[in-house]
């Protein structure tokens, strides 16, 4: 006979600004900075990363510094790459190729396309780089967010025989956020669905939650206990707090369930989301 497990889940959301990336960024110690110069159609004066009002089909170069502030000649690799949700419910700049969303329509890659690029640059010495995009023709809905992502390569000439591997020392990130109007898009939530997982050879259930919409998702907490079907009696809590979602992204809850077996039956999600009233959602799912 098949067992009923009843998780609840109950998530609320805050719609904040984007509280990330830096016009200058450095750490004491790392041996450089980057910062950024803001443009004329910088539509946020008071912060410190791209957040530019833009058209149809306009083009634009934007420009950063890398300062090497060490005495030795460096190499850093710069790219643009996509806003999105890592497992941790953080917004994260950090990968080249994600995963994309089945609702993201227009993407960073899509107007900047791949200028991933190395740049050498001497000791005690700075250089601006630059990257370019162009916005499609037809009008965009809320927001596109990436970042410029700038890392530190060291060579490491043991590592590949007869050439040079290359492996990330240090890494920043520049924000890019790109808007068409003042009009901000509600973030919404889904539940596209739940499987049974393991996390350093530990069980644990995840639900995959999308924010489908370009607006950004901050402040999430989400609660969530497991039951069994008719049964009142709590068998596992878990509470996540300050979670973020980017723009038409997704990630994996995770619902640590211990060094037990997740037998096989069915989970029941039951999801509340406060946008600002609670929005309830439910899943069957079956494994």
């Amino acid at each position: 006979m098949k067992k009923w497990w009843r998780i609840v889940l109950t998530l609320g959301t805050l719609i904040l600004g984007v509280g990330f990336a830096q016009q200058v960024a450095h750490a004491e110690g790392v041996g450089y900075t980057v910062s950024s110069i803001l443009p004329d159609n910088q539509d946020d004066k008071k912060v410190t990363y791209f957040a530019l009002r833009v058209k149809p089909n306009q083009k634009q170069k934007l420009a950063i510094v890398i300062s090497n502030t060490s005495k030795e000649k460096k190499s850093y690799q710069v790219g643009v790459n996509q806003a999105i949700t890592n497992s941790n419910g953080v917004i994260d700049y950090s990968k080249q190729k994600p995963e994309r969303d089945s609702s993201l329509k227009v993407g960073i890659k899509d107007i900047f396309g791949d200028q991933t690029q190395k740049v050498t640059i001497p000791g005690k010495s700075k250089k601006k780089v630059y990257v370019t995009y162009k916005m499609p023709p037809q009008k965009i809905e809320g927001m596109i967010l990436g970042g410029i992502y700038v890392k530190q390569l060291t060579s490491d000439e043991a590592g590949k025989k007869g050439g040079v591997s290359i492996k990330n020392a240090f890494a920043y990130v520049i924000g890019v956020r790109l808007r068409e109007s003042d009009v901000n898009v509600a973030p919404d939530m889904k539940l596209l669905s739940v499987k049974p997982g393991q996390f350093n050879q530990f069980n644990q259930v995840e639900a995959k939650l999308q924010n489908p919409r370009p607006g950004i998702m901050s402040k999430l907490k989400v609660k969530a206990k497991v039951t069994k079907q008719g049964d009142s009696k709590v068998i596992l809590n878990n509470e996540k707090s300050s979670l973020a979602m980017a723009p038409n992204s997704h990630f994996n809850y995770a619902i640590p369930w211990g060094g037990q077996a997740i037998k096989s039956g069915y989970l029941y999600f039951d999801v509340g989301c406060l946008r600002p009233r609670w929005l309830p959602l439910a899943l069957y799912q079956g494994f």
